[in-house]
């Protein structure tokens, strides 16, 4: 039969190879209704329907009898039924399908014409590997299973999902249909293995690069695509045939070289090499007698050659003992790896540090890493992030600038990965200060449309409010006092200071790598201030955070101590010098002069107080309240309180 007879409604005309006419100037298109596969040469299309066929597809036998379905012969459908899946693969069949009228068995056409399914190879004649070599394999319906009419075994012997596949009756031996298709037969058994002991292991020789089993190596932790394993099918224990020639059933490692260590899998410990938790899918190698625990992989010798703060070989240095970093001047006595050229030592996980960075709070210069730079006589830094000594002799980042001072701790960076600073390849990857906030709203000059309103709202040039009620701004809840954008729709009482008026629904943030999104709340309860706020608000990590929080920089400064600036202090617990109460989860504001001057060591606030109002207004006095603070440092001549 033609192919125009059956399989398309219109002529089709045949193509010995590709040509621009075909489908204009696109190539790569797949077969339309048949296999699905890319179209190349040889082929029947036709133009006004876009509809392209491989010749192959169109010389499909009408009726096969199959050796999966021998019941009943399989008539070629060119179009599927509705969600109609494969009975041998299970994935969702579109386009040519085999199917039977009878039982309504479904078959792929990729499938159907396989060689070694059609001779009757396999599954009838033809072996697996497996430990019942001696018996034959067959395909096992997933209907027949619902019944229960035959009792397969709990997950399949390659990978454990499946529930009906291919297998051998008298031992119950099951394959997943993909499974059985992309790995070898006759393969090598394997006993019981040291690493396993419960049972023994099948070796699973695979065929493709794009098998995809849900899985992962019970050593490494890394995923078995397109790998050779070891699996045990009772209990899902995977082994990469490359760490099973790396495993030792008993090994002495120089970390601990007073008893040997013994591999143990599926425990919860803390690698005492380099501090790392363990977990169900992650081994190691532990000493019965002492506790003592190595990760699998720390036992490896690894060698970076492509450092990008290091020009040289680095190699890892096993011997546990204090030390310094060079390469962030921190502390540490776990993992470390060693230059034998340069005699620096350095953090395993400092290998990894960029060596060019762009600052968020300095980002109009580069940031370099250095081992050691240059100083002069009496000169002194201060990391501008942490605000404490920096030792020039170890590792830091600093400004590329001659002039510039900027200088990091390369601890600090750390801290802050993915956050405050981003990677640059060239010192001329340079740029201006980020703009405060995206572009307010539609309009210009005394008229805009803001997000927050449905109405044009328009600007009211008002002299300063000395008396009387005072209206409060819809957007940061704080009385209006100068020029502000109102609502002149009679039914709306809706104002907001020119300042808000002017925010976007995107606001950058000192301590995010991408902009907050402002929305508009009624009554909700902020999570660094602890208020209860109305008006903007921005989400951050499922909370909300109001406008004022927002608005705070890293470096604010504040009345209360007006001689020096403050910074952000995120791991600070000490108490609050305004209110006396202990910091909260996400820190306070600290003197950036901390670390020098006795009088600032212990001065900090919170966000509570940080965003107090410096005047209030009470009913039961007739003057304004002004915020006064305590200094616990001033001279017994002089008066402790002042106002802020």
């Amino acid at each position: 039969m033609k192919p125009k007879d059956f399989l398309h409604e219109h002529p089709l005309h045949y193509f010995e190879e590709w040509s621009n006419n075909v489908h204009g100037k696109t190539r790569g298109v797949n077969c339309s209704s048949g296999c699905g596969q890319p179209i190349s040469t040889q082929f029947y299309a036709c133009i006004d329907c876009k509809f392209f066929l491989h010749k192959s597809c169109s010389e499909l036998p009408l009726n096969i009898t199959h050796p999966f379905h021998d019941n009943h012969p399989l008539t070629l459908l060119a179009k599927a039924p509705a969600s109609a899946s494969c009975d041998f693969c299970g994935n969702l069949v579109d386009g040519f399908v085999y199917h039977c009228s009878c039982c309504r068995f479904k078959l792929h056409i990729i499938y159907a014409l396989l060689p070694q399914f059609l001779t009757g190879n396999f599954p009838k004649r033809d072996h697996h590997f497996s430990d019942v070599d001696e018996h034959p394999l067959f395909f096992i319906q997933e209907d027949l299973i619902s019944s229960n009419k035959v009792e397969l075994h709990s997950r399949c012997f390659v990978c454990p999902e499946s529930l009906f596949g291919v297998q051998c009756s008298p031992c119950k031996f099951q394959l997943h249909p993909r499974c059985a298709l992309l790995i070898t037969k006759d393969l090598p058994k394997r006993d019981h293995h040291f690493s396993h002991v419960e049972h023994p292991l099948v070796f699973v020789q695979m065929l493709s690069n794009e098998v995809k089993i849900n899985s992962s190596c019970s050593v490494c932790s890394k995923p078995l695509l397109g790998t050779s394993f070891y699996n045990c099918p009772d209990c899902g224990f995977f082994l990469h045939k490359e760490c099973e020639a790396e495993l030792w059933p008993e090994i002495e490692h120089v970390a601990h070289p007073a008893h040997p260590l013994i591999p143990v899998f599926s425990a919860n410990y803390t690698c005492n090499f380099c501090q790392g938790k363990s977990n169900v899918k992650k081994s190691g190698y532990k000493c019965l007698p002492c506790g003592f625990y190595i990760h699998h992989e720390c036992t490896l010798p690894r060698f970076f050659p492509e450092s990008k703060i290091h020009e040289h070989e680095l190699s890892p240095f096993m011997r546990k003992n204090p030390f310094i970093c060079d390469a962030c001047g921190g502390a540490g006595d776990d993992a470390r790896y060693f230059c034998s050229k340069c005699s620096i030592t350095i953090h395993k996980d400092c290998i990894f540090l960029p060596k060019l960075i762009k600052f968020k709070l300095h980002n109009h210069h580069i940031l370099g890493h250095n081992y050691r730079f240059p100083q002069k006589v009496g000169e002194k830094w201060t990391c501008q992030v942490c605000f404490k000594k920096v030792v020039a002799e170890y590792g830091s980042y600093k400004c590329l600038h001659l002039d510039c001072n900027y200088v990091l701790h390369g601890s600090c960076i750390k801290k802050y990965k993915g956050r405050l600073y981003i990677e640059v390849e060239s010192e001329k990857e340079e740029s201006d200060e980020a703009s405060s906030s995206s572009s307010c709203a539609v309009g210009l000059g005394d008229m805009i449309k803001h997000f927050s309103h449905k109405h044009e709202l328009v600007l009211d040039n008002r002299e300063i409010i000395i008396s009387g009620d005072k209206e409060c701004c819809d957007g940061c809840a704080l009385p209006i006092l100068t020029a502000a954008y109102s609502c002149p729709q009679p039914e709306c009482n809706f104002s907001l200071h020119k300042a808000c008026g002017q925010l976007g629904e995107e606001k950058p943030h000192w301590a995010y790598q991408d902009p907050l999104r402002v929305s508009m709340g009624c009554i909700f309860r902020c999570e660094f201030c602890k208020y209860d706020c109305s008006g903007f608000y921005c989400s951050v990590n499922r909370y909300s955070v109001c406008h004022r929080c927002i608005e705070i920089p890293f470096n604010p400064t504040h009345q209360a101590h007006d001689q020096h600036s403050l910074f952000c202090d995120k791991e600070y617990k000490g108490p609050c010098s305004g209110c006396g109460r202990k910091m909260g989860y996400h820190g306070g504001y600290k003197c950036t002069l901390a670390e020098e001057e006795e009088n600032c060591k212990f001065f900090a606030l919170d966000y509570r107080c940080l965003t107090r109002p410096l005047t209030a207004e009470h009913r039961f006095h007739h003057h304004p309240l002004k915020l006064t603070y305590e200094d616990p440092y001033k001279d017994d001549d002089g008066d402790p309180f002042q106002h802020v």
